[in-house]
């Protein structure tokens, strides 16, 4: 009877050993890092012989960027939050620990998981903002005249108002619709135009400005390739006598202009002026 008993007690104590307590602080902002304490219990992590292999939040959106063993039950955690709805995470600790209760079982020193359901909580009370194309950041290639178009969706994930200041653009080939702000929990879509006026490779850098505390300035780079018929030198999409008198202009005032180099010996003279009526006097023959 005895020998039951001890049995019984080994499995409930076997049962209650590894285990997570608490993480202190338990609640962050979306969008910031925070250092945070996680206690745990039935584990000595200065025995010398546990070992902490990993601590992870669940679902995705906080990650441990390091931790650290504090005390015989304490791990420091450094988490950066992702900008995210208000949100509860599960966390679990995985690693090599001594259990004196194992005894019993002949196996003290393995692997063990402990997990804490809502252990944390991401809570969104500022402005948030978070942007997306939903495509790739290259338009391709766009046909001088016409409009490339790729699609950008604006999240406010927080529970108050967000404001946009302003969408800026460095190349003015690249366009937007402006938008003054977006609600609490809205999700937003827009269209980034890019409209070349000349052939060739373009690059564009567009930054949005709002008062989303932990991202102010949201930038992305893109770029675009115009596609022009050759000599169309007022970008009109086709070829007549405005082009030539386009070209001369280029040959007294900017005379190394790439696009108006037509035969690419690196300088816009008379050659390019020739080229071009030649161009002109066969367009759409």
């Amino acid at each position: 009877m005895k020998k039951v008993t001890m049995l019984i007690l080994s499995f409930s104590l076997l049962l209650g050993g590894l285990e997570i307590e608490s993480l202190n602080p338990n609640e962050g902002e979306a969008g910031s890092s925070l250092s945070v304490e996680l206690t745990a219990s039935g584990v000595d992590f200065y025995d010398g012989y546990s070992s902490v292999n990993s601590i992870s939040f669940n679902p995705a959106g906080v990650t441990v960027e390091s931790f650290t063993v504090s005390s015989s039950n304490t791990v420091s955690l450094n988490l950066s939050l992702d900008k995210m709805p208000p949100s509860w995470f599960q966390v679990e600790l995985v690693g090599e620990f001594y259990d004196m209760y194992d005894q019993y079982s002949g196996d003290f020193y393995d692997q063990y998981t402990a997990v804490k359901d809502d252990a944390f909580f991401v809570s969104s009370n500022n402005p948030l903002l978070i942007a997306q194309l939903t495509s790739d950041n290259d338009f391709g290639n766009v046909n001088v005249g016409e409009t490339g178009v790729i699609e950008m969706t604006l999240y406010n994930p927080s529970t108050v108002d967000l404001e946009i200041y302003g969408i800026s653009m460095t190349n003015p080939e690249f366009s937007t619709s402006d938008i003054s702000g977006i609600s609490a929990g809205e999700t937003v879509t827009k269209f980034i135009n890019f409209n070349p006026t000349y052939d060739g490779y373009q690059e564009n850098t567009m930054t949005i400005y709002s008062d989303d505390e932990y991202d102010p300035a949201i930038v992305f780079q893109m770029s675009g390739n115009g596609v022009g018929i050759e000599g169309d030198m007022n970008g009109d999409g086709t070829l007549n006598i405005l082009d030539i008198v386009a070209l001369i202009n280029f040959v007294f005032n900017d005379n190394d202009n790439p696009f108006a180099d037509l035969n690419d010996d690196g300088t816009v003279n008379i050659v390019d002026v020739v080229m071009l009526v030649n161009l002109v006097l066969n367009w759409g023959l």
